[in-house]
């Protein structure tokens, strides 16, 4: 018993000692170029190709089981920071998330993507990783629409994605999907 902890705390000092920053202190002005820099770097990045402004409906319904209505919000939650990322990297625009309709800026190259979770199906992590093949799968179904500035409506498309990884891989390929069939419309 004794030699067991005595091993664990040796473990325990090693990832604590693994996770100090150590080192000596930077002169302080070298961190603010590298910030600068970085910036600088930012802006030149820029797409100068307008924004797309995404509103992601959680669609909850108000009869909806509590333990339902909290995974259908936390996957929407991650889905629309998760969308802003892909879609800039993805397809060039900026992207910025929106709660209405009222807040979309138009502009000359300026897209308004509305998405709709029509069903969620959390699956069982315990299954997922206990039973495997394919069981306690998550998956979920949207619908999404892409309307220019000037109210057209540019794409209009239903996807559905289904894995046994986790919810996160699902909420990935719906918004990577997005982002391809976006990318064919806008370019």
């Amino acid at each position: 018993m004794k030699k067991i902890l005595v091993l664990s705390l040796i473990i325990v000092a090693f990832v604590l000692a693994g996770c100090k920053t150590g080192g000596t202190k930077a002169d302080d002005s070298k961190p603010v170029a590298k910030k600068e820099k970085k910036t600088e770097e930012k802006s030149k990045t820029k797409s100068g190709k307008g924004t797309i402004y995404v509103i992601v409906d959680r669609n909850i319904k108000s009869d909806q089981r509590a333990d339902k209505a909290k995974a259908q919000k936390q996957i929407g939650d991650w889905m629309e920071k998760d969308l802003l990322k892909v879609l800039k990297k993805r397809v060039g625009f900026d992207a910025k998330a929106i709660k209405s309709a009222s807040e979309f800026k138009q502009g000359k190259d300026n897209y308004l993507l509305n998405v709709t979770i029509v069903k969620y199906n959390p699956g069982s992590a315990a299954a997922r990783a206990w039973v495997g093949f394919g069981a306690g799968a998550a998956s979920m179904d949207i619908s999404y629409t892409l309307k220019s500035s000037q109210g057209k409506k540019v794409l209009s498309n239903s996807d559905g994605v289904g894995s046994g990884a986790s919810w996160q891989r699902v909420a990935r390929k719906l918004n990577e999907n997005m982002a391809r069939e976006v990318k064919l419309k806008v370019y």
